[in-house]
C-alpha cells in the first residue's frame, strides 16, 4: 500500500508484472563417502618413542631409522591399493633416494608358519630398498591413539595408513589410503615450508584469508620468535584490554564526581 501525507487513506500499490522464471531440472552429483584423505596438520604432533619388530628379527625404534625426514608405512599382502602403493615406491625408488626421506613399511598381518615365507617373498619384491619390518598388535594401538588425538574420531586405521614425519620427529602429514610419490615429493618439500604455505595446505579448499597468521607457539624459541608472538598476542587482546581500562576510568569518574557532590552538599 501507499500513504499519502495528509489524506488518511491507503491506495493499493499496483506491482510490476514479474518475467515468468523457467527453472530447469538438474542432476546433482553426490560425492562418494570414503575413508581417503590426505591430512596436513597445522600444529605437529610429536610422535611418541615406538618401536617396531624389525625384520631381522629385535625390536628397533622408528626415531632411529632416520635423521631426516620419514615415511611411516602400513600395508598387508591381501591390500590390492598395499601393494600398487609399495610397487609404485618400487619402481620410482631413484627419486625418492635423491631426498633424504626414509621410508619403513611396516606389515600388520598376523602370520602364521604357512604364511611368514609367501608374504616374505612378496616384502623382498616390493619393498627392496626399503626399511622393513612388522607392526604388532601394540603399535597398531599406539598408532590408532595417534590417529583420534589428529582427527579427533574413534576409528581403527585404514590399510594403507602412512604417516609424514620431519626431521623432529613430529607428524606432519597423515595419509589414510594410498599415497603417490609425486604427492610424497611435494609434502616433503612442504615440511620446510613457510608457516603461511603449511597453512594454505592443510585446507581441502581455495580461498582468501581474512586474518594474518599468528606465530605458531613452536616458533616462540626461535630468532625473534618471542618477541614476535608476544606482540601477536598483545595485538588479539588489545580491544578487550582498552575496553576493561575506559570502563574502569568511567567507574572512577563517576564515584569521584558524586564523592565531590556529597561534600559540597555537606559544605553547605
Amino acid at each position: 500500500y501507499e500513504i499519502e501525507q495528509g489524506k488518511g487513506v491507503t491506495i493499493p500499490r499496483k506491482s510490476s508484472a514479474r518475467p515468468k522464471v523457467e527453472l530447469a531440472e538438474s542432476d546433482i552429483d553426490v560425492p562418494q563417502t570414503t575413508d581417503a584423505a590426505r591430512i596436513v596438520l597445522l600444529n605437529r604432533v610429536v610422535l611418541a618413542d615406538l618401536e617396531y619388530q624389525s625384520s631381522n628379527g629385535p625390536r628397533a625404534r622408528i626415531a632411529d631409522v632416520h635423521e631426516g625426514p620419514c615415511l611411516v608405512n602400513l600395508w598387508a599382502s591381501w591390500c590390492v591399493p598395499c601393494i600398487a602403493e609399495l610397487r609404485e615406491f618400487s619402481e620410482r625408488k631413484n627419486e625418492l633416494n635423491s631426498t633424504d626421506l626414509r621410508i619403513l613399511t611396516l606389515n600388520v598381518e598376523e602370520l602364521d608358519t604357512q604364511h611368514v615365507k609367501q608374504v616374505g617373498r612378496k616384502q623382498e619384491e616390493l619393498t627392496a630398498g626399503f626399511v622393513t619390518g612388522v607392526a604388532d598388535a601394540e603399535l597398531i594401538g599406539q598408532l590408532e591413539q595417534l590417529q583420534r588425538a589428529i582427527l579427533n574420531r574413534i576409528r581403527p586405521l585404514a590399510i594403507p595408513t602412512s604417516f609424514l614425519i620431519d626431521r623432529s620427529d613430529q607428524v606432519a602429514v597423515m595419509y589414510k589410503g594410498r599415497v603417490t610419490v609425486d604427492q610424497l615429493l611435494a609434502d616433503t618439500k612442504l615440511l620446510d615450508a613457510a608457516p603461511e604455505d603449511i597453512r594454505t595446505a592443510a585446507v581441502p579448499f581455495p580461498g582468501r584469508w581474512v586474518k594474518q597468521l599468528v606465530t605458531p607457539y613452536q616458533d616462540v624459541l626461535t630468532t625473534g620468535g618471542l618477541l614476535n608472538a608476544l606482540l601477536a598476542r598483545a595485538r588479539m587482546f588489545l580491544p578487550a584490554v582498552t575496553g576493561l581500562l575506559l570502563l574502569f576510568v568511567f567507574v572512577v569518574y563517576r564515584r569521584a564526581k558524586r564523592i565531590m557532590s556529597l561534600r559540597a552538599r555537606a559544605g553547605k
